[in-house]
């Protein structure tokens, strides 16, 4: 589970499509990928990365909320 508040986002850093952190679970490199708007296709709020065969979330309103920015 994971969980913060407004405030707590606010003071995150910045998380952008394209951009590589560093995997809390592997301690390797990965690229956040944005999700998409289904109707729009417009970039959506949050941000993934995948580590193995698994998606991670990453960011979250354009703030990093997991790893560490490269």
């Amino acid at each position: 589970m994971l969980s913060f508040g407004n405030e707590e986002l606010r003071r995150k850093p910045f998380a952008k499509t394209g951009q590589t952190v560093r995997c809390p679970h592997c301690q390797g490199e990965h690229v956040l990928q944005a999700s998409k708007d289904t109707k729009t296709g417009k970039e959506g709020s949050l941000h993934f990365y995948k580590c193995g065969e698994k998606l991670f979330l990453g960011g979250v309103d354009g703030r990093l909320v997991v790893g560490d920015t490269k």
